[in-house]
């Protein structure tokens, strides 16, 4: 989880009349989680991973200044080198934002290149 304190850069800059949360941040909040997990395994040490589709992005409601968080990725599929993930941000008990998307690790696709 995260905790988002009223003084956070976006806040002040995305509509300062109504701050919240950009949904790309979201979104990206939830790759950057997928690929956490995924590069912590002890063979993807140092590698690179990219991000490669995303796909039924939805907003439910906004994450607003003083919201706790809670990111919550899964990796669905994990084979030579493609990840097929989900995740979801929840916020009060509800759904704020939920997302499916696919990694790559480029080094190991290599190897399953003709």
């Amino acid at each position: 989880y995260k905790y988002l304190d009223k003084e956070e850069w976006f806040f002040k800059v995305h509509w300062p009349e109504d701050p919240n949360m950009p949904g790309a941040l979201q979104f990206e909040s939830l790759s950057q989680m997928a690929s956490l997990a995924i590069l912590t395994l002890p063979n993807n040490k140092g590698k690179i991973l990219y991000l490669t589709s995303a796909e039924q992005i939805k907003f439910y409601k906004k994450i607003l200044p003083d919201n706790k968080i809670f990111i919550d990725t899964k990796i669905v599929s994990f084979k030579r080198g493609l990840a097929i993930c989900e995740g979801e941000i929840i916020v009060d008990g509800g759904i704020a934002c939920k997302a499916k998307f696919k990694l790559i690790l480029p080094d190991v696709i290599k190897k399953y290149t003709i």
